[in-house]
């Protein structure tokens, strides 16, 4: 199904920039209004800000899953979409879209092209340390008054809060060059690829310590501390989003065959997954 691009108006008031509070709840829909959801932007940049919730996000046909504290960037022509939310954490986020030129002209280069650039394959989400979530919460505020203040200059506050991210991005960028975070970040890697390898089997936080030789332990925390969740939900993530895939692609057998292939062990564990993270059970969202 070709991606669905989306135009966005600028508002009249001269800001060059697009400012949204949102709030989702769980989402009741299908594959069919999964796929109708997800869209993207020719030649606009968007940041979403979690500022409280959980959830579930497809961000270049890969399910995420989303929190506090969280930044997800989405580049121009990236397809992304709100998959769901848990009732009892529903997700607040702000959104900011904007020009690429305009990004290109207040951040370092380097910034830019790892972060910004239609081009990179760097990350699309990270996640931020207390200080650095305070920083943020405090550089949309003052965008958010901005934003119906009389006779403001909307290109200046836009370049004062792309200057804050910029700083923001940086210091996670150092921290992640310390030796000890660059061997936390290769671990990551190796366990990310293994779950990626094997999450169709009867996997568990053992097997994937033994497999990357550290302990149990060890593996949770980076799993939390680099991942952005614990090493389960990962799993249920990983599964859920093969679920939907083989879904789409028109698989008709027995949904408890389908939930062994994806590596849950009974259907009714399946069942719970997919409703919590897609919002309707495999049976409506294969029908829809």
């Amino acid at each position: 199904m070709p991606v669905a691009f989306t135009d966005v108006h600028f508002p009249d008031n001269g800001f060059p920039f697009l400012l949204r509070r949102e709030r989702y709840a769980l989402p009741a829909c299908g594959a069919g209004q999964a796929r109708a959801f997800e869209h993207a932007h020719r030649h606009i940049i968007e940041l979403q800000y979690i500022q409280s919730g959980m959830g579930y996000y497809s961000i270049g046909g890969r399910l995420h899953a989303i929190g506090a504290r969280m930044l997800c960037i989405m580049r121009p022509g990236v397809p992304h979409c709100i998959i769901g939310a848990e009732e009892a954490h529903k997700v607040q986020k702000m959104s900011l879209l904007f020009d690429p030129a305009c990004a290109r002209a207040h951040v370092p280069p380097e910034v830019f092209a790892r972060w910004f650039s239609a081009d990179t394959g760097g990350p699309c989400r990270v996640v931020f340390g207390e200080a650095q979530a305070l920083v943020m919460e405090h550089l949309l505020g003052a965008m958010s008054a901005a934003w119906g203040a009389e006779g403001a200059a909307g290109a200046d506050f836009l370049a004062y809060l792309l200057g804050g991210v910029a700083t923001l991005l940086q210091m996670v960028d150092v921290a992640g060059h310390r030796p000890d975070r660059r061997a936390q970040g290769r671990l990551a890697e190796r366990l990310e690829r293994y779950v990626e390898a094997h999450f169709s089997e009867e996997l568990t936080l053992d097997r994937l310590a033994r497999a990357v030789r550290r302990s149990p332990c060890h593996v949770s925390r980076v799993f939390h501390e680099t991942i952005g969740m614990p090493f389960v939900r990962h799993l249920a993530v990983r599964r859920v989003a093969e679920a939907r895939r083989l879904l789409e692609d028109g698989f008709d057998g027995k949904l408890s065959t389908l939930a062994r292939r994806v590596g849950f062990r009974t259907a009714s564990t399946f069942n719970r997954a997919f409703l919590q993270m897609v919002g309707v059970p495999p049976s409506r969202y294969r029908v829809s």
